[in-house]
């Protein structure tokens, strides 16, 4: 579950009535590395890779999509250079976001994005290139 207002990711367990923090220290930013003290910025969106088993994050406030790797305690950026915008490129110091608020992996290796200007923009997950496929009105 990714909770926005607290700049945090969850897993719940309906089961056991149980929450419990995957990543994110509480506070508002943009900081990689380990799970408990990484930033986000209202992470709006989760999306589980079935082939690697990491968490990708739509980093809504920082125009980012990031990636959990439970494997190794960290957090890393895997799109998006920070800049609200629409570009789309294979670096990610060439990419811009638009506050993306969804994210859904799509097989065999991309992940789709949702964001505030209309816009779906799909990231090879192999290559890093993030193209625009819909910008809607």
């Amino acid at each position: 579950m990714a909770d926005s207002d607290s700049n945090q990711i969850f897993v719940v367990n309906h089961a056991k009535h149980s929450k419990d923090k995957i990543a994110g220290c509480g506070k508002a930013g943009h900081l990689d590395g380990p799970l408990d003290v990484c930033r986000m910025n209202k992470p709006s969106s989760i999306a589980l890779d079935p082939n690697t088993h990491y968490i990708y994050v739509a980093d809504s406030g920082n125009h980012r999509i990031r990636r959990i790797d439970l494997s190794t305690g960290f957090m890393t950026t895997v799109c998006g250079s920070g800049r609200k915008g629409s570009r789309d490129g294979k670096s990610i110091k060439d990419q811009s976001l638009d506050s993306p608020f969804d994210v859904h992996f799509m097989h065999p290796c991309h992940l789709l994005i949702s964001c505030a200007d209309n816009s779906i923009r799909r990231l090879d997950l192999s290559t890093s290139e993030l193209e625009t496929v819909l910008v809607g009105s």
